[in-house]
């Protein structure tokens, strides 16, 4: 039985004095039933590899799935089991409810709104939920995803620091909110990907140049998640130094507003220069994070040491001027993911 992950040697023959062509593996042959005069699909990929596919083993335009929820799974494990049959590629996902399960279908409808992108509820009954996707992952190239999620988690990471003092509830409750668009638009590409690893798509319908690329562009799209996490919590910090009213020095905010303003321009570096794959701006992104990160961290420990600011706000800063040294550190991440992506032989 030949293995799946098997690198068959084959000789190149001349046929018919001009065409060439190569033997297929017997052992492949049975195992999928391809018989002599069946036809076979031949993707040719942007990176100058061949994909064969039987006819016959066509992917069907809506495969389906059926999860049973039991009553003693947890919301998480709700969620994880839906996530993961998004993810997997399926057009069509039955959720079944057992027993008094049935307590999780407004939560899931709530995620499945705020998470997920195209999908609708086909069918309702009080046992049974009927999602479908109606998107296609092939609509959005790969790096117009990573552009918008970059756009929106720098808008976030901006929002939030300018907000340090001149905090504005609705305003920072709106920051929040808008991680759930960050959120489904990285399970969106993570489908996307899974699907070009799968064989559903060609590489060049989702601008990709070759299946290892697979693994950078799920890095820098986990990293742009991570980063929309952190601009969160610092608006919730904010928040919560806003309803209990604490006032910061004006030394100690400025300070931290300049040092978010400038990992947010490496941020935005970092994303555009993956996406051009511009190999000489990834080396400047982090050699830069380095001394900017030495520059500010000197001026905010002398700011907190020379603050009046009480310990709780104390706290909540540090809070926030660990979230946005983590923005550098997943900036450089991308810089890497960059190196990593235009690494010539």
């Amino acid at each position: 039985m030949v293995s799946i992950s098997e690198v068959l040697l084959r000789k190149v023959q001349l046929v018919g004095g001009s065409t060439l062509a190569i033997s297929l593996p017997k052992n492949w042959t049975r195992r999928v039933g391809l018989k002599p005069g069946d036809y076979v699909f031949i993707a040719l990929e942007s990176d100058g590899s061949l994909r064969i596919t039987p006819k016959s083993r066509e992917r069907p335009k809506k495969p389906e799935t059926v999860l049973t929820i039991k009553r003693e799974f947890s919301k998480g494990a709700v969620v994880r089991e839906i996530m993961s049959r998004y993810l997997a590629g399926y057009k069509v996902i039955a959720v079944r409810f057992e027993g008094e399960a049935y307590r999780y279908r407004r939560y899931l409808k709530d995620v499945v709104y705020k998470k997920l992108i195209g999908v609708e509820f086909l069918d309702e009954n009080v046992n049974e939920i009927v999602l479908q996707v109606l998107v296609n992952v092939e609509e959005l190239p790969a790096n117009t995803i990573l552009r918008r999620m970059g756009r929106i988690a720098s808008g976030m990471l901006i929002d939030a620091v300018e907000s340090l003092d001149s905090a504005v509830p609705e305003k920072l409750v709106d920051i929040v909110e808008r991680d759930d668009e960050v959120d489904k638009l990285y399970l969106y590409v993570l489908r996307q990907l899974n699907a070009v690893s799968r064989g559903y798509l060609k590489l060049n319908e989702v601008g990709l140049m070759g299946i290892e690329e697979t693994l950078q562009y799920g890095v820098v799209a986990k990293s742009i998640e991570r980063i929309a996490d952190h601009a969160q919590r610092i608006a919730q910090c904010i928040l919560e130094m806003c309803e209990q009213k604490m006032v910061i020095e004006p030394s100690m905010s400025d300070t931290i507003k300049d040092f978010g303003k400038a990992v947010r321009e490496l941020f935005r570096d970092a994303v555009k220069s993956f996406v051009n794959r511009d190999r000489v701006e990834a080396h400047s992104i982090i050699d830069s994070a380095y001394q900017k990160l030495t520059k500010y961290e000197r001026e905010i420990i002398d700011a907190m040491v020379a603050s009046r600011t009480n310990a709780y706000a104390n706290m909540l800063l540090r809070l926030i001027v660990d979230s946005i040294k983590r923005v550098m550190d997943y900036s450089i991440d991308i810089s890497e993911a960059t190196l990593d992506l235009t690494v010539k032989d």
